[in-house]
């Protein structure tokens, strides 16, 4: 196997005096679909945040084709990187949020445009041409002039997910991109990624509580708990012969909770 794209290292996380990681390691490869699974408050928003730049670690390294992400080689030893070397590092990483953080000032096509031509440097017309490619990709070909007050949950998720594709990342993170949604919005969106996954195949680290579209996209799934990896491997090993007594709970409260529902 090829050497890891993402390495955490003995990564620690405190919240206050709340240790949410503490010697924390974990791998993904290049071009591999990762799905991070668990109950909430484990930890799992945590980790794509950190690789993120978005949360500082208290402890321990991550590294991106083994450079340091929250750090920086000075003079042969290791020192906590500048904002120069972190804005460099985010170029590599696109993430999709939760809550979608569009500008509601700003245009469709001025949210996808907006970062690649003020942070990749690309000519204006460029980068609207590819804006225009991705939004006809994720169905909203039609909504380049819109505002975001003007358009649903799903077609706004969509827009997060255009504008996370507009910056050529090699990594891209998707944060419970169906929580916020209603449920007739949520097949939409995972079909969009599922595009995403066959057409571009980039790194991906997904962070869903949507297990039949876990079990579908991921090459890995990992289950996380009390920010510890309990388990991980092949969607069909996990799903349906964990190993772990944990594991076999947590799913089992999950199904129980989608036949009751």
């Amino acid at each position: 196997m090829s050497k890891p794209l993402i390495q955490f290292t003995d990564v620690t996380k405190k919240f206050g005096d709340h240790i949410i990681f503490d010697g924390f390691n974990f791998s993904v490869f290049p071009q591999e679909i990762v799905t991070i699974i668990g109950p909430s408050g484990s930890g799992k928003s945590t980790i794509l945040r950190m690789l993120m730049t978005l949360e500082k670690l208290d402890g321990g390294f991550i590294q991106i084709e083994d450079e340091y992400v929250w750090h920086m080689k000075k003079n042969e030893k290791l020192v906590p990187a500048s904002e120069a070397h972190l804005r460099k590092m985010r170029k590599k990483i696109s993430m999709v949020f939760q809550h979608f953080n569009l500008f509601p000032h700003m245009t469709v096509l001025r949210n996808v445009t907006e970062a690649p031509v003020h942070v990749l440097k690309l000519e204006k017309e460029e980068a609207r041409l590819r804006a225009v490619e991705l939004l006809e990709t994720v169905g909203l070909g039609d909504k380049i002039d819109a505002y975001p007050a003007q358009l649903s949950g799903g077609q706004k998720q969509r827009v997060g997910i255009a504008r996370a594709l507009a910056m050529q990342p090699s990594i891209l993170l998707l944060d419970e991109i169906t929580s916020a949604l209603d449920p007739e919005l949520v097949g939409e969106v995972l079909d969009v990624i599922r595009n995403v996954a066959k057409e571009h195949r980039h790194t991906m680290l997904i962070v869903t509580h949507e297990m039949y579209f876990a079990e579908e996209i991921a090459d890995r799934i990992c289950f996380l708990e009390g920010g510890a990896i309990v388990e991980e491997g092949a969607p069909r090993d996990l799903f349906y012969n964990p190993r772990e007594q944990r594991t076999k709970d947590f799913l089992q409260s999950y199904m129980s909770g989608k036949a009751g529902s």
